[in-house]
């Protein structure tokens, strides 16, 4: 399974389709990593609500916050509650909003040309979706998809294989390989930095969302990315699109042939 995981993303990363940046994205201060939009529950507020703060050196009430007189009076623009939507994560129920990783940039997936070739599978008829009325929310889904921040600051998952390459010089590239060796191979053939004048390569220390792996699960399984299973028939369960089309897309970019 480490294998499948790592080939798909060296593949990826190597098509152009991983970069790196920093972003908004569902951080959880308490689980201090990145959750996906399904681990984010919605909370609806009517009026004055106490809620958690981590780090804060004591529990209080956030409506005390309007008892201090910062303002003058009558400049508050009235006192009526206002409904309200709060995200917080399913795990904990600990509410947050969205904000970039405190520890620096986190790894996206390009998704655009992904969803085109997953949708071009449905319109081909290589992919099959029964009953045939879900092809319109498959469609619709993968329209309106956006780039996939895999990037988990967890200590158990599949290790993302990007490697960081240091220079005498202080250039620093990234790379994506199966191992050290090779990421020091690549950073020559491709950015031109001469083994012996490199002075350290690091892993990143980030893992990967688990539906990247177990996205690739049935690949896996059927030996992929070995020449077993290269042709087969599959066939998901999946009633909802994200499950299905990550692993329809993974399949697309892993060079898997639907039978």
């Amino acid at each position: 399974m480490s294998r499948a995981v790592r080939e798909a993303f060296v593949r990826l990363y190597d098509a152009g389709l991983v970069y790196r940046k920093e972003a908004l994205i569902n951080w959880c201060c308490s689980l201090q990593s990145a959750i996906s939009d399904i681990e984010v529950d919605h909370l609806h507020l009517t009026g004055p609500t106490e809620v958690r703060c981590p780090g804060s050196a004591k529990v209080f009430r956030r409506a005390r916050l309007s008892w201090r007189r910062c303002l003058p009076w009558g400049c508050t623009g009235g006192c009526r509650a206002h409904p309200m939507m709060v995200p917080r994560c399913s795990r904990i129920t600990m509410s947050f909003s969205p904000s970039p990783d405190p520890s620096g940039e986190d790894l996206f997936i390009n998704c655009k040309e992904l969803a085109r070739e997953a949708s071009e599978a449905v319109h081909s008829g290589r992919l099959a979706l029964v009953p045939a009325h879900h092809r319109k929310a498959w469609h619709g889904w993968l329209d309106n998809i956006t780039d996939w921040c895999v990037s988990r600051q967890l200590w158990w998952g599949h290790r993302i294989p990007v490697y960081r390459v240091t220079a005498l010089d202080q250039r620093e590239v990234w790379v994506a390989a199966h191992s050290l060796e090779e990421a020091r191979r690549k950073a020559e053939e491709r950015e031109g930095i001469p083994v012996a004048s490199i002075t350290s390569v690091a892993q990143e220390q980030d893992v990967l969302d688990t539906w990247f792996s177990s996205a690739l699960f049935p690949f896996a399984a059927l030996g992929w990315p070995g020449t077993q299973g290269q042709h087969a028939t599959l066939t998901s369960r999946a009633s909802t699109p994200p499950p299905c089309w990550r692993r329809v897309m993974t399949s697309c970019s892993s060079g898997w042939q639907e039978g």
